[in-house]
């Protein structure tokens, strides 16, 4: 039983790290204006919800 914890256990972390990755790259990937014209996506709105302008 403890090998398989700790075995699985690296891959919380490991998704976690893998979503928010993604999230990081679509939101900088609707910032092209040719792609964020695609679908719903607004270029304007993706630059006034900038994640990274809240930085300490």
């Amino acid at each position: 039983m403890a090998t398989w914890l700790l075995t699985a256990s690296p891959l919380v972390p490991a998704a976690a790290s893998a979503v928010s990755l993604g999230l990081l790259t679509i939101t900088e990937l609707l910032r092209v204006p040719q792609l964020g014209g695609l679908g719903h996506g607004s270029v304007d709105t993706a630059r006034r919800d900038d994640l990274t302008e809240l930085s300490a």
